[in-house]
């Protein structure tokens, strides 16, 4: 075709490129109606921005069959804001009702997006409320046209949207025909339409479909529905006759189960869950198949129905399954900041005993841990839907941060055994946990008093844990809108020679929201408490040595938090708090220490912090995310919190603030993150700043 020569006349032409204002300069050619198409495009983009009143002409000044000239000006003019939405003449629905059927919307202070007047917009607005008068039962309600007040001086829009409502059609009764089987109250309340309510021939149409939907459910494939409305004299008040033919239904006769080698048949027959007799359906069938699919150990379930008779009757109900590889081996390695280069090792053995479950060994070694896992996974307790997880542990841990306060090894290592079972509450889990662990604090001889007289070095804790879990995000690996919540509690009882006796609370909700090509912007706010029943160790006032004589030069004394230093809140890191090296959060004097050493000349000097952990824990995180083309990003992050001695002495005076940024990359295997995080509240001993290299998002 001709050649098209585009010119842009009060912006730049590469923008409205990249943006895709100009789609006639792609592969789609050229014609008029898509350089009308264009200039919509165009209004409705400046619109979006603040430019309201922005002027766009388009025209051909040449045209020939070698040549087309297109001009296109453009007119921004000023930015404006919308403040005030009004309706006027809505009777019977509340403004706040029609406010929040549209996009558009009045100007918010932190919700990006606001205060634009786009005409686009507001005509699907428009076509929203229209239809939401309908289904109200107000058929010939009238909407619009808007009103557009300008205020050039503020540059300030308002907008008044006038509502004719007209009458209002009802429904006065409801009645059932041929629902014998079934209980006319329990359809009846599964319905849109009801008696008294609003009349919508969509809403009645709605109707006869849930209650095929609901015989369907309960065995009846077949049923047939329909519906009968008659009015009264003014045509504004009906009465719905629903009519059922319910045919016949389908039940159970046999359940056969095929395929299986490894796993029990009765197991399966109890997942199952039906008997001869029972009403089945598509929807229990599917339930069922999910259900095997997640014992995790068949890489196929079909459930279906076997021969019989054409119109219901009784049906085999046939499982046929495959059983994936009983064998799975796991191996990784990686490096970041924080634990340096590390490696995983893991392998599973699968469908145990013929009862699905499944032994686990998993490894993970890195320059500053070491876990040793052995766990024994039962997706299922006879028919019960309650996935249980037995497991014995190892870990080993090197605190690096005492390690260089004291020029010593400390390693704290923890062995011990937890049971874990995972209980259905509605749409959610509560995972209840049992655990008994066994805690040493090892430190070099001459420190094991100054730093742990008052929490011991070796202790035994039992406790029994819970939590509430509603994960609402898009990806766990790497969400970009969506909420998390997560509550958890845990109360350790002396019993059985254990030493501790506290309750400990924590909490964390975190909430993403997109913001368009603006990007990602996402905060969480965790907060955390210890309460401990075990009474303070006395006649510890000391910092000493043999026959109480003290220590001219050493570190601070250790306050008596009565929890052991294992079960303590930390803080700082690349996920917590990114200003701070990992753990080192603390207030000076509360949870964090000075040590002392006597230098060549005899002279006690003060050589660096070490960190004690706490009782009580405050954080707050905003990180925002800007797009920089498909998979990279720039982040800026703000942390803010602390490690407290008391949860009762948490207050806003003592958090500590961070601000940082850093580069992202989504690869295939979760967000890759380079931060550097700088202190505003630094103490004496402390880095400026912190560079992290870590995958997974940052809370």
């Amino acid at each position: 075709g001709p050649l098209v020569e585009v010119e842009v006349v009060g912006a730049e032409r590469r923008k409205l490129v990249k943006q895709g204002l100009l789609p006639f300069l792609g592969s789609q050619g050229y014609d008029a109606a898509l350089l009308v198409y264009s200039v919509d495009r165009l209004r409705a983009w400046y619109q979006s921005r603040g430019f309201y009143r922005v002027e766009i002409e388009a025209e051909e000044r040449v045209s020939t069959e070698e040549r087309i000239e297109v001009v296109i000006e453009i007119e921004p003019g000023v930015r404006y804001e919308l403040t005030e939405i009004a309706f006027v003449g809505n009777e019977t629905i509340p403004s706040e009702t029609l406010r929040r059927l549209m996009l558009t919307a009045e100007k918010q202070w932190l919700s990006p997006g606001t205060g634009r007047l786009v005409d686009e917009t507001l005509e699907e607005d428009l076509r929203n409320l229209r239809s939401y008068y309908a289904l109200e039962g107000f058929r010939h309600a009238e909407v619009g046209p808007p009103q557009v007040s300008v205020s050039a001086a503020e540059r300030q829009l308002t907008l008044e949207i006038p509502i004719d409502e007209g009458s209002r059609r009802r429904v006065d009764e409801i009645e059932f025909v041929g629902v014998e089987t079934l209980s006319e109250s329990a359809v009846a309340g599964r319905l849109p339409l009801v008696a008294g309510g609003p009349f919508h021939q969509s809403l009645v149409e709605s109707a006869v479909n849930d209650i095929r939907a609901i015989y369907r459910d309960e065995g009846f494939e077949n049923v047939l529905a329909s519906a009968e409305v008659t009015w009264d004299e003014s045509e504004r008040v009906a009465d719905v006759v629903f009519r059922v033919v319910e045919g016949p239904r389908t039940v159970v006769r046999r359940v056969l189960v095929r395929g299986q080698q490894a796993t029990s048949t009765p197991m399966l027959h109890n997942l199952v869950d039906l008997e001869p007799g029972d009403p089945v359906s598509r929807s229990r069938l599917l339930e069922i198949q999910r259900r095997l699919y997640r014992l995790g150990v068949f890489s196929q379930v079909e459930v279906d129905l076997g021969q019989g008779e054409l119109l219901g009757g009784e049906r085999d109900v046939l499982v046929r399954v495959r059983e994936g590889d009983r064998h799975r081996l796991s191996l990784g390695a990686g490096y970041d900041t924080e634990d340096g280069v590390r490696g995983l090792f893991g392998y599973s053995l699968g469908t145990l005993f013929g009862r699905a479950g499944s032994v686990n060994f998993d490894s993970l070694v890195s320059q500053r841990e070491r876990l040793f896992r052995l766990i024994f996974s039962q997706p299922v307790i006879d028919d019960l839907d309650i996935p249980v997880t037995y497991s014995v542990f190892h870990s080993r841990e090197e605190e690096s941060t005492r390690s260089e306060a004291f020029s010593g090894d400390f390693v704290t290592e923890i062995q011990g055994a937890q049971i874990e079972a995972s209980f259905p509450v509605g749409d959610l889990r509560v995972p209840v946990l049992l655990t008994y662990k066994r805690v040493d604090n090892n430190a070099p001889i001459v420190l094991e008093e100054i730093l742990f007289d008052r929490e011991k070095v070796d202790v035994a804790i039992s406790s029994i844990g819970a939590a509430l879990l509603l994960d609402r995000r898009d990806s766990q690996i790497n969400p970009t809108r969506g909420r998390n919540t997560v509550l958890q509690l845990e109360y350790a009882v002396q019993a059985f020679g254990t030493d501790e006796n506290f309750v400990k609370l924590f909490a964390q909700q975190t909430q993403y929201f997109r913001l368009g090509r603006f990007g990602i912007l996402g905060a969480s706010a965790r907060l955390g408490g210890i309460e401990s029943y075990r009474q303070p160790i006395e006649g510890i006032a000391r910092r000493g040595g043999e026959e109480g004589v003290p220590f001219p030069c050493g570190p601070d004394l250790i306050p008596d938090f009565r929890v052991a230093v294992s079960e303590r809140f930390f803080a700082g890191g690349r996920s917590t708090h990114r200003a701070y090296e990992l753990d080192t959060l603390g207030i000076l004097g509360e949870t964090l220490f000075v040590n002392r050493r006597e230098d060549p000349e005899g002279l006690c000097r003060e050589v660096g912090l070490f960190p004690s952990g706490g009782n009580g824990l405050a954080l707050l995180n905003l990180d925002y995310r800007y797009p920089l083309g498909d998979t990279f990003w720039a982040t800026l992050f703000f942390d803010w919190g602390n490690v407290f001695a008391d949860w009762r002495e948490i207050t806003t005076s003592e958090l500590k603030r961070g601000v940082g940024a850093g580069i992202g990359w989504d690869s295939p295997i979760g967000p890759l993150r380079l931060e550097i995080g700088w202190k505003l509240d630094r103490e004496r001993f402390e880095d400026p700043y912190q560079i992290f290299l870590s995958f997974g998002s940052a809370f």
